[in-house]
């Protein structure tokens, strides 16, 4: 019986490692461009390495995009955002 757990516990192991490293793979060639929207305000407490801000891209549709906590420090509406295949986490475009 202690066999058949270590087995299901393994496996489960596994599957999760193969989901996390698919998605990961999947958020390395997304690529995308739009305008922060939104910044939600967040507790003083919170000390998550994460924060949201809603994005709009083009034709209207906005979305909730995951940033690092130092990144959503700097943001402000009206700015603009890249994220570049190959590249975890967004940047602000730079302006010429």
């Amino acid at each position: 019986m202690f066999g058949i757990v270590i087995v299901v516990a393994v496996l489960g192991g596994l599957w999760a490692f193969f989901v996390a490293r698919r998605k990961r793979a999947a958020e390395l060639r997304d690529a995308w461009e739009g305008v922060v929207y939104a910044k939600p305000s967040v507790p003083p407490d919170d000390r998550s390495a994460y924060r949201y801000v809603t994005i709009t891209f083009d034709g209207g549709r906005r979305e909730f995009v995951r940033v690092r906590r130092e990144f959503w420090e700097t943001l402000e509406p009206g700015d603009v955002v890249v994220k570049r295949p190959g590249e975890l986490n967004p940047a602000k475009k730079e302006t010429r």
